[in-house]
């Protein structure tokens, strides 16, 4: 059996848990296993996103990042060569 380190109490909207939770029955597992296995897949995909070197350079239209990213690309992507 795994050991879970940590509880966290949330409160989430009525309609937003009978979703989760209906979900959740349609895959044969409990809620709580569920909402695990949902966290883990944005998490995964958030630490993806955050070490993908091109993506790095596309952030400065959000404000910051490489403002020379399109023609410095190869420098940015392997240092210097």
């Amino acid at each position: 059996m795994k050991r879970f380190p940590s509880k966290v109490q949330i409160q989430l909207p009525v309609a937003l848990h009978r979703i989760l939770r209906d979900s959740a029955r349609r895959k044969g597992v409990c809620l709580s296993a569920y909402l695990r296995f949902l966290l883990s897949k944005q998490v995964a995909a958030e630490a993806i996103k955050a070490n993908d070197p091109l993506l790095k350079l596309l952030r400065n239209k959000r404000g910051y990042g490489p403002q020379d990213g399109s023609r410095q690309v190869d420098w940015h992507l392997y240092g210097k060569c």
